[in-house]
Formats: C-alpha cells, structure tokens, sequence
C-alpha cells in the first residue's frame, strides 16, 4: 500500500491541470515577467476546450475568466515567490501547518479553543471530503466521532487537520517515518476500530481494490464513515503507480460491492479534480457477499446505491454532490461552499491553493 499523496504533486503545474484542456507549465514562470501574450494564446487556441470553473468560499462564487485565469496565475507565482522567500504570510503557507505550538493533553488530539490563533493549512488532494464532514459533523467530534486512522498519511496535513479539530488520529504509512503504524495497511492487524477512517488519494495505487476496502470495512467501527477520494484524471493518461481509474461509475460500484451505503452517505463528484465519499457500513450487507463476483447487480446493490444501477452513461469531469449540506452544486460546473454562521469555530484555515479556493472552519 502506497501513501498515494505525492505523485500528481510531481507533475507540471498546469493551468487548470488536465481539466480546463490547457498545458501551461508555471513552474518556470518567474513572478512578475509571465509572458501574458504568449498564454493568452493558447488561452485563445483552447477556449473551445475550457470549461467554466466555479467554486466558492462562504457563498462566495467564483467563475474564472481567462482573463481572471491569467491574474490568478500571476497570483499564485507571486504566492510561490513568498514561499521560496520563507516568509509567514497566513496565505502562502504550503508546508502544510503553522509553526504554532499544540494544547497539552493528548498529542493526537488538539481541540482548538476561541482564544488560540488560527493555523492555515494548504493541501490540494482529499480536501472536499474533509470540508463536508468537518463542516456538517462540527457537533459529532469528540462525542460519536473520537478515533480515526488516516490510510497512507504521507506528510500529516491531513492528520493535523483532523488533530485539530478535536479527533484522536492515528497514521498508517509503511514509507513514513513518522507514522504511528509504519506497517502495510493490508497487512496489520489492529487492535481497535475506527470511529473515522480518512483515505486520500491511496485506492487507486491498490492492485486489489476488493481486498483494500474489505480491509477498510473491517477496520471501521460498525456506526463509523469511511471518507475516502481517489483521482479520476482520463484514462488515458498514464500516471506511474495508478493502477485503477475512479470516475463515478466504477467508484460507486467498489463501494457498492464492499459494503458501503452510498445513498445515505454522501457523494462528492467534483469536477475534473477527483471523486469522493463519506459513507457508512450498509445494514444489508454480509460478509458472504465477498464469496460472489460482481457478474450482475444484485437488490441489496441497488439499495445502497444513490443512482439506478442499470446500464447508462454518466458525465464523469463534472460537479454533481449528493446528500453533501456544506458543498452544494449549482450546475455541472459550478459549486458553493457554505459554512454555518452560527457555529463553533475550529480555528482552521484550508487554502486548496491549486484549485483557487480558500475555506475557514
């Protein structure tokens, strides 16, 4: 099992990635002297393959232009010059959290108080799941949601986020030193469920799907959520260590055929960037069902799916969210990202800085 975090970390920095059709390589863009001519161009070249982006932060909307494209890469590389400066700047942080001290108690638990300053944290991958169960479970934390085990923790972003809101977390990760168990998750045999079970970006590095979630569906506690997010770039690009394409129709079949309710859970298609879920055990699913193949959708199938299991088309590189309270989508392209005004603060500030949208909790 790979921690499955850093790969697409490692490819160009395009313009829209693969989902607005444009390849603009920023990462040899010197702040300030972008050759404005040159990408407004292949702006022009592309505009029949670009789709209009819209995401929001606190209601607000946000529907890039090329023009408003071209002002955010600018924006972001002058980002990137404060970051190479080493500078403190709240929204250029992308090591991940601020260097603040945590309360005393529990280290794998930090319950931020009124009266402790902010942190930002920035990350990119595994973030929408995150901002709809932090924002629509605030008040779960720390009474039915206590433990979570976070698959393939990588650096700890995530861990630190959830840490941060008052959950206890524990790291798997065979290639991290730090991880509290530096074992393959397959393999391990713990000795406690989870409340909460977080897998960013890992499934598709799984050459046994099947098997992965089965371990997953073992490990969660009985009423716990599993929220878990994996690529789905075109299948025709081949990205070293993705052995598995996650668009909607494969991902909720996976889940389906484990054991996952994903029509009382929630469902996050988000555009291009990947798909997501927060989902609880069926109540109608048996073990014995690992005995069958999955040749033909079965009742119990069609129960825990959101979406009529029959032979059809699905657009895959679009917003569509289901049963989501926080992320709500207003068309195909177009989302809103709502946080309750009455609420107790977190004191966490997420700046998904790749795709232009920052979030206080």
């Amino acid at each position: 099992m790979q921690s499955g975090r850093s790969e697409l970390l490692n490819e160009p920095v395009t313009a829209g990635a693969s989902n607005w059709g444009v390849d603009v390589d920023q990462s040899n863009m010197p702040s300030r002297q972008l050759n404005l001519i040159n990408i407004s161009l292949i702006l022009v070249k592309h505009l029949s393959e670009i789709g209009h982006r819209f995401a929001s932060t606190n209601g607000t909307k946000f529907a890039p232009s090329p023009i408003c494209f071209l002002e955010a890469i600018v924006q972001q590389q002058e980002k990137n010059q404060v970051i190479s400066n080493q500078t403190q700047s709240r929204q250029t942080k992308l090591e991940g959290v601020a260097d603040e001290p945590q309360k005393a108690g529990n280290p794998k638990s930090a319950v931020q108080s009124a009266s402790v300053q902010r942190k930002e944290y920035a990350f990119d991958w595994g973030a929408f799941a995150l901002i709809e169960f932090l924002g629509s479970c605030q008040g779960q934390i720390g009474t039915k949601y206590k433990t979570a085990l976070d698959i393939g923790a990588g650096m700890g972003v995530q861990t630190e986020i959830m840490r941060h809101a008052g959950l206890e977390v524990f790291q798997v990760d065979k290639y991290s030193e730090s991880a509290d168990f530096q074992v393959d998750f397959i393999d391990h045999e713990f000795e406690q469920k989870f409340d909460i079970i977080y897998c960013s970006h890992v499934i598709e590095h799984q050459r046994n799907v099947g098997a992965f979630l089965d371990k997953i569906f073992d490990t969660l506690e009985d009423d716990g959520l599993l929220l878990i997010s994996a690529p789905k770039h075109p299948a025709e690009r081949l990205v070293e260590g993705h052995l598995n394409c996650f668009f909607t129709t494969y991902f909720i079949q996976h889940l389906i055929h484990a054991g996952f309710d994903c029509k009382n859970g929630k469902f996050l298609s988000c555009g291009g960037i990947e798909n997501a879920a927060i989902v609880p055990k069926a109540e109608n699913f048996c073990t014995t069902e690992r005995k069958e193949d999955g040749y033909q959708w079965t009742a119990e199938h069609q129960e825990r799916s959101f979406l009529p299991l029959k032979n059809q088309e699905l657009k895959t590189a679009v917003w569509f969210l289901h049963n989501c309270q926080i992320i709500t989508s207003t068309g195909p392209s177009s989302i809103n990202i709502n946080i309750p005004a009455h609420r107790t603060e977190f004191g966490i500030d997420l700046a998904l800085n790749r795709w232009g949208i920052h979030v206080s909790l």
